[in-house]
């Protein structure tokens, strides 16, 4: 493809961005807690926002439905927020499978806007003493990760595998090289874009830049996994390959179990194009890898 058709390709992303930003301003700028809890509180949605600390990071997660049920933990993409799983939070017939844990990922949403971190260990590590509490209280877990969250799924299940009962990725990039990184978001181009749109895409841009070296202390460690693991990715999906879901199942020596739901003519946007699809697969995936 020429510069010019990649060019036009993303500014109509970045004018789709912009208009979908609109609605959902939690993608542009973090949202106060009172304000996220309000907006629960008014759907009558049990909830508790919660903080923590991690080295100098004050992080936010949400909890979110009845803790008598398993809990389902959820790490968005880049660019996101705990926002991006509204379609799970919003949905009252998919909170009578799951309690939701969603974090807003370190320089994201809540989590100190803009102090992005790029390394998906760093990532991980803020997130593990959380999840651990939970695991204290004889939970069952159950992980999942979407596009760059698959990456820091991933690297928690690695390096605490004990924890997760069952892993699930959609869209996820997970292998070096396995995805596109268009001419745009390279420096000299981008300094110009990053003055008209928005910052949550100079985020994401720079954990593009260098997803492939934060990738890379992973590929050794995919054989500690040892519980089912689940992958729903679109067969056409020119971002983030399939071959991604090859190659890490191949990698998953150990899994209990590897199911793959792929989809013909689907590219990234699988989860934001069919959000039922998503939902009913999860928990298609999860009810049959139950542990009793």
């Amino acid at each position: 493809m020429k510069k010019s058709s990649y060019l036009y390709v993303f500014l109509i992303f970045c004018v789709s961005f912009i208009f979908l930003g609109c609605k959902k301003s939690a993608f542009f700028s973090p949202i106060s807690d009172q304000d996220l809890s309000d907006s629960f509180t008014r759907k009558n949605t049990k909830h508790q926002v919660k903080r923590f600390a991690f080295q100098d990071y004050n992080t936010r997660y949400v909890e979110v439905g009845n803790d008598s049920l398993p809990l389902l933990v959820c790490l968005h993409g880049s660019p996101g927020s705990l926002g991006s799983y509204a379609n799970f939070y919003s949905d009252t017939s998919f909170l009578n499978h799951f309690q939701l844990l969603i974090f807003d990922r370190l320089g994201y949403g809540g989590s100190n806007f803009g102090k992005i971190s790029t390394s998906i260990e760093l990532q991980a590590d803020a997130i593990l003493p959380v999840l651990k509490e939970y695991k204290a209280k004889k939970r069952k877990i159950y992980l999942v990760g979407s596009s760059y969250g698959g990456s820091v799924a991933a690297s928690v299940a690695m390096k605490s595998p004990e924890l997760f009962d069952a892993i699930f990725f959609i869209s996820s990039s997970l292998i070096p090289e396995q995805e596109t990184t268009y001419w745009i978001s390279y420096p000299k181009p981008w300094s110009f874009f990053k003055k008209i749109f928005p910052a949550v895409l100079d985020f994401a841009t720079q954990e593009k830049l260098t997803h492939k070296q934060a990738l890379m202390p992973l590929q050794n460690h995919w054989a500690k996994i040892t519980c089912s693991v689940g992958f729903l990715h679109g067969l056409d999906d020119k971002l983030v390959y399939f071959q991604n879901v090859k190659t890490a199942s191949e990698k998953l020596i150990n899994a209990k179990n590897i199911e793959i739901y792929s989809f013909e003519g689907q590219g990234h946007s699988l989860y934001w194009n069919y959000p039922d699809i998503v939902k009913n697969t999860l928990i298609e995936f999860f009810n049959k890898n139950e542990i009793k």
